[in-house]
């Protein structure tokens, strides 16, 4: 293990602490302790570290806290648009936590209004922990969902049958855009 992921991992994990009260970490103030905000969300960031050490992944650009808000505001509706429109049934409802901000939010089926923020996932949601980054790459094509599951950066959790679904419905659709893109 290198230096580097040696460091990110202590930090990780000597700075594990329960979640302040909020919708998501884009609410967390100064002085607020970064938490694992799901049992798998240190692993999905140890592998997008790695991704983005092998530049696989960008790593995020540096910007102003309302910038980076604004950004991830807008890959989250992004993602929501393309799980509304992946499969002729509608999907399971789907919590989304993006780990680096610890920002939730949740795809409700046939259900209209701002998926933007959320407490995080109600009992029987499909749960997808991935980050702002793996977002954008698939949403732009770069990455397929099979190469995401694959290297660890998305990883589902939650009943089976609901995972299976929409395991099948956001593989289709991203591994052809990854396709595509590179056509």
């Amino acid at each position: 293990m290198n230096a580097a992921r040696t460091l990110l991992l202590a930090a990780l994990l000597g700075a594990v602490a329960t979640s302040p009260a909020g919708a998501c970490g884009l609410d967390a103030g100064l002085g607020d302790e970064v938490s694992a905000a799901h049992p798998r969300s240190i692993d999905v960031a140890l592998a997008i570290h790695d991704a983005v050490e092998v530049r696989r992944l960008a790593p995020r650009a540096a910007a102003a806290a309302e910038a980076r808000e604004a950004r991830t505001d807008d890959t989250v509706h992004r993602a929501h648009e393309v799980l509304g429109n992946t499969s002729a049934a509608p999907l399971p409802a789907i919590a989304l936590l993006l780990v680096e901000s610890r920002h939730w939010s949740r795809h409700l089926p046939d259900a209209a209004g701002d998926p933007a923020h959320a407490d995080g996932p109600q009992s029987g949601d499909v749960v997808i922990v991935t980050g702002e980054a793996v977002l954008q790459a698939m949403l732009e094509g770069r990455l397929g969902w099979s190469e995401a599951e694959r290297r660890g950066l998305i990883v589902l959790d939650g009943p089976p049958a609901a995972m299976a679904r929409v395991t099948s419905a956001l593989s289709a659709h991203f591994n052809v855009a990854e396709a595509l893109a590179r056509n």
